[in-house]
């Protein structure tokens, strides 16, 4: 147990506030921690702390509902009030939002989310000046990207790309600054400050974009100033009110470098190689089986993928809350995190297939119509997908937390290799169904191999942290 004194902090999502925490549970206690506490005392607190996960728990999920409705009602609106190349000009463009934040997610959020709840005090707001460093450098590097790639397009004559690339030179700095607060709330454990950002930028996003399909002026520029003013009331309005006198500096800067680079690297190769299955998938089954698979597919796919919500929010919980559990408990603390977490989303996305086992097609059916009757074993396939992948996402989070990145990575190289090999089995003999088979074969043993990894490294390791 650790024990130190907490310094009270009147500004509670003040990411730069000089704090020595103890966390005992996930609540940040506001008194000098006492020796030989009654044992009641102890189980009285450990009661609170599963309550207080419980709750997080649900405020990470229902964050992230925000968060994936916003795009979905987005998507829709732009669908209905403007022609199809407009909308296919925004899904383009959104890719590469998508790609930056997921990089900025590996080489800046993560390590944060690791490494902070070992520090305190004036190192912890140092460490936090240089995250802020690494943001802004990586702004400017996206930024320079997009005016170069703007620059070739206008040269090569392509209006659709060139359209797409002006409205990014002033969004995406501001979009990558939403999420980097919001994934800043969430490696404190900061939940009401992630929903906040979330809500006020969604509302903004939702009633902007609604007023201009009223008045018939919804154009890809239009779209994504509506996302950017969005996101500056949201962030811009977090940092006026929790600011700090403490500037970044790009000395301290380079020093955690040595510290944060480890994570990152092995984050990023992985994020470069299991990201790409999604988008292959689709282009396998059309090239092998036709264009009608390939919609069957991604349709499938899109219905399954409504328990991402929960895979996502929970993914943003867990990542912090391991972290903590490993920095002040250990093995133990992190084992505890990880099995609670699982037993989440065995029994709902298991529930949820199950349903989808039972009732066939007749969901699948409902929302898309006739056409995808027979589906019911393609839909359940896929949540099996998805519960193993939800799993294996766990056990991945297990090991980057105890710093075995590497491991991750060379898991992933075996997962995608069989996954590609099962597809170009099994996509031409049955289609649809063998992209969902070969992409359960190579989850299910990413995730095998993942938990084995880690079961056997937790097992090696201490119980409790040194010092406890």
């Amino acid at each position: 147990m650790m024990l130190s004194q907490t310094v009270h902090d009147p500004q509670t999502g003040n990411l730069f506030a000089m704090q020595a925490e103890t966390v005992e549970t996930s609540n940040v206690l506001t008194t000098v921690e006492v020796l030989d506490r009654p044992a009641t005392h102890s189980r009285a607190r450990s009661n609170v702390g599963r309550r207080s996960d419980t709750a997080k728990a649900l405020m990470s999920i229902i964050d992230q509902g925000i968060y994936s409705g916003t795009s979905f009602v987005t998507a829709v609106i732009v669908g209905r009030a403007t022609s199809p190349d407009v909308l296919g000009i925004y899904y383009l463009t959104m890719t590469i939002v998508y790609v930056a934040i997921g990089l900025q997610e590996c080489m800046i959020s993560n390590p944060f989310a690791i490494l902070s709840p070992r520090r305190h005090g004036r190192d912890l707001a140092e460490f936090a000046s240089s995250t802020w460093t690494y943001y802004l450098s990586w702004s400017g590097i996206c930024l320079l990207g997009i005016l170069a790639a703007l620059g070739y397009s206008s040269f090569a004559g392509d209006a659709h790309l060139t359209s797409g690339l002006q409205a990014l030179t002033f969004a995406l700095p501001l979009l990558l600054l939403r999420e980097c607060l919001r994934r800043f709330a969430f490696a404190r454990l900061r939940l009401p400050t992630a929903v906040a950002i979330d809500a006020t930028s969604s509302t903004v996003q939702i009633a902007g974009l609604g007023l201009l399909a009223y008045f018939h002026q919804l154009t890809l520029f239009g779209i994504f100033a509506v996302m950017a003013a969005g996101c500056a009331v949201a962030s811009l309005g977090w940092i006026a009110s929790n600011w700090q006198s403490r500037p970044p500096r790009p000395t301290r800067a380079l020093e955690d470098l040595r510290h944060t680079w480890p994570i990152a690297r092995w984050s990023l190769a992985s994020f470069m190689l299991t990201n790409t299955i999604p988008f292959i998938m689709p282009w396998i089954v059309d090239s092998a089986a036709g264009a009608a698979a390939a919609g069957l597919f991604g349709a499938s796919a899109t219905l399954v993928g409504v328990t991402n919500v929960l895979v996502l929010g929970g993914s943003n919980f867990l990542m912090p809350r391991a972290a903590e559990a490993f920095a002040t408990r250990g093995a133990h603390g992190l084992s505890r995190v990880l099995l609670v977490m699982a037993i989440l989303f065995i029994a709902a996305i298991g529930t949820f297939g199950t349903i989808i086992f039972i009732t066939g097609d007749r969901i699948p059916v409902f929302v898309y119509g006739a056409e995808f009757r027979g589906t019911g074993l393609l839909v359940a396939t896929l949540a099996v997908n998805v519960l193993a992948g939800s799993l294996g996402m766990i056990a991945a989070q297990g090991l980057l937390v105890i710093g075995r990145q590497k491991n991750n990575f060379v898991i992933d190289i075996c997962m995608f290799t069989i996954t590609m090999v099962a597809a170009a089995i099994l996509v031409p003999r049955y289609g649809a169904l063998g992209a969902a088979q070969a992409s359960v074969m190579g989850v299910t043993v990413g995730t095998l191999a993942r938990a084995m990894k880690l079961v056997g490294i937790l097992r090696s390791m201490p119980a409790q942290p040194a010092g406890a």
